[in-house]
């Protein structure tokens, strides 16, 4: 439980019976505010096995939303894309480590992504050198909206296999 205390947990079911949702006051139960914040400590649990995944990946991850700003690299990503900035790339425009190419690519594709909730995966390149195939992956919200993009890269060889 990052950040929140049972303590801090049990003041809150002990001596409130509202909670503040989307800009609007709502009495609920004891019961009903318990199960709330179980659901949003379980999401905040959850997102630490979903970055855990993510960071254990061999492949570098760049994580960008729809605006193309790179929101989040994980460590191999980091270590591959040293030279370009690393870490400090996180903030920054995706289209601005690219030739104009394929920053074309990239926006037709993301464009693509928003024409249809099905769009969600197209192949990009096979890199011959290290033998892997590359895609963009789309990333969409629990109501399929889509909310950013990956690169995905899938080595064919079992030795750099993820």
């Amino acid at each position: 439980m990052t950040g929140i205390s049972i303590t801090y947990i049990y003041f809150i079911i002990k001596n409130f019976h509202t909670i503040i949702y989307k800009n609007s006051v709502t009495p609920v139960t004891t019961r009903h505010t318990f199960t709330i914040l179980k659901r949003r400590i379980y999401r905040i649990e959850l997102s630490a096995f979903f970055k855990s995944v993510i960071d254990s990946d061999t492949a570098p991850v760049v994580i960008c939303d729809i605006n193309h700003i790179i929101v989040y690299m994980n460590p191999s990503a980091c270590e591959r894309y040293s030279k370009r900035g690393g870490k400090n790339l996180v903030g920054k425009s995706l289209l601005d480590c690219h030739n104009s190419d394929s920053n074309e690519k990239i926006i037709n594709t993301v464009k693509w992504f928003g024409q249809n909730k099905n769009n969600n995966r197209i192949f990009t390149f096979h890199n011959p050198k290290e033998n892997k195939d590359v895609y963009m992956i789309a990333l969409r919200d629990e109501n399929g909206e889509l909310i950013g993009y990956y690169e995905k890269h899938e080595y064919r060889t079992p030795e750099n296999a993820n």
